[in-house]
């Protein structure tokens, strides 16, 4: 896999080249710096063995954007309007802590799990910047219509249940283009990275196209996004999401295919969101059980959302409904994975989880669930106790009307396993509540509390609680 070290020194080799005038057409420069204090109690899910986590992120970025360098050459009419933008972005992320904190047997955080393997997904997370961004934009190439994006580029498929790089970035290329019929836009992508869930180096390419079609009188539109993952790990690992341990659960390398429908439209006061995504491929697992493995898996999201003024208040209030599943393996299938797991799909937000639940954050694949094994025979990228596969999600939350422009977002999640081995399916319940505070968009200002009482699929002993409390200032430029 090629460095992300060896790109800017390619894009500004390319830059020496670009004549001074067309050089200061335009310069922008951005950035952001977000300083998260965390409390997390119990992330085990087990009071027998707690995991007890205080720790303070700061999360740095810092862009710089060289937008309309013309491309145009004298004896080239087709250049005339081919321009450039050449982008820089880059990205520090560090956690300082207090060191050994309660129930641990790690120095610090980053010794521990489950953050140990949260920080596998970013080039360095010691306060070390590494390169988000480095790419050139071509638009208008000889005067044909359409974008193309070369090298190192932050990149989310559809809603990013498929794939998001999560604010680390993707070597490769993108080209979009809007077709002359209906407005539809289309991409095709192609990027090379690695899969973080394990220790084991390999080379996972990332393959795709999508087209966004506007419906119901531009009110609406539909999302259609194929993505293609081909993985070549050095040593076998862990098949994502199988329900069975041993043997049978190790694959050699994978070929996946994800097939992705998403429909949003606006209704009056009623906002929708639907997503079904299948997933279908083949992996060679150790033999001899087995030696081929096929991927059968699927996954459904709902959102449903309501927003109007309350009582003689001119300020909107909004209720939420949210319902998510993704299938999970049966287990004792030989051969089948029936668990549905894109490898970078959505799931972190620097060095805490972003998905439903401030505690939680489940995605239909993945959560806190209490299991941070990456080898064994408990290792699961889920997170989920082994014989648990898959996470069904319902949701409710309401926003009260803004009072003196602090913001109550308040939650109720109901999680259950799509697949156990045996017994109860529920992995727990989790209350939610934000505060948060804006200042012309530049500084935020957001205290969260996220309460979680976990079910008997997380196989926890004791209370079987956990919490996590934060506050986020974040200030933007």
């Amino acid at each position: 896999m090629r460095t992300s070290r060896s790109v800017p020194a390619r894009l500004f080799a390319l830059l020496a080249f670009v004549p001074a005038p067309a050089l200061a057409a335009n310069l922008n420069i951005n950035g952001a710096l977000k300083m998260d204090d965390y409390s997390y109690s119990d992330l085990n899910l087990n009071s027998a063995s707690p995991n007890n986590r205080d720790f303070l992120e700061t999360n740095a970025q810092l862009g710089v954007a060289i937008d309309g360098v013309s491309l145009k050459q004298l004896g080239e009419p087709k250049l005339d309007n081919t321009t450039m933008d050449a982008v820089l972005k880059l990205h520090a992320i560090g956690v300082t802590n207090s060191g050994l904190e309660t129930g641990s047997t790690a120095s610090g955080v980053l010794g521990s799990q489950p953050f140990k393997q949260i920080s596998q997904n970013y080039p360095a997370v010691d306060y070390s910047p590494f390169v988000e961004n480095a790419y050139v934009d071509i638009k208008d190439p000889y005067g044909v219509p359409l974008k193309m994006s070369i090298g190192r580029q932050s990149f989310k498929l559809g809603s990013g249940m498929l794939l998001d790089d999560d604010g680390a970035g993707f070597d490769g290329a993108r080209v979009q283009a809007t077709l002359p019929w209906w407005e539809i836009k289309t991409q095709a992508f192609a990027f090379v990275t690695h899969d973080a869930h394990y220790a084991v180096p390999d080379n996972l390419g990332l393959y795709g196209f999508g087209a966004d079609l506007p419906v119901q009188k531009k009110k609406g539109n539909l999302q259609i996004n194929e993505l293609v993952e081909k993985d070549n790990p050095t040593a076998p690992v862990p098949v994502e999401g199988c329900i069975d341990p041993g043997p049978s659960c190790l694959t050699t390398k994978s070929f996946k295919s994800f097939s992705d429908l998403e429909y949003n439209i606006d209704w009056g006061h009623l906002s929708f969101n639907g997503e079904a995504a299948l997933e279908r491929g083949e992996g060679s697992g150790v033999a001899p059980t087995p030696a081929h493995i096929t991927y059968q898996g699927d996954a459904e999201v709902l959102n449903f959302k309501w927003t109007q003024p309350l009582y003689h208040l001119k300020k909107p209030g909004i209720a939420r409904i949210i319902i998510a599943r993704g299938s999970g393996d049966r287990g004792g299938s030989s051969g089948i994975d029936g668990a549905f797991f894109p490898s970078h799909g959505h799931q972190f937000d620097g060095m805490a989880r972003d998905g439903y639940g401030n505690f939680f954050g489940a995605t239909p694949y993945s959560a806190f669930g209490g299991n941070y094994a990456t080898t064994g025979s408990s290792a699961n990228a889920s997170g989920l106790a082994p014989g648990a596969s898959g996470i069904d999600t319902v949701g409710v939350g309401i926003t009260p009307p803004a009072w003196h422009g602090i913001v109550l977002d308040a939650g109720y999640y109901l999680f259950q396993a799509d697949r156990v081995l045996s017994g109860s399916k529920t992995l727990g319940t989790e209350w939610d509540a934000d505060l948060h505070y804006d200042i012309r968009q530049h500084l935020t200002l957001e205290a969260s509390m996220g309460l979680f009482k976990a079910g008997t699929a997380s196989q926890t002993t004791g209370s079987g609680s956990a919490n996590v409390y934060s506050f986020l200032a974040v200030g933007r430029f």
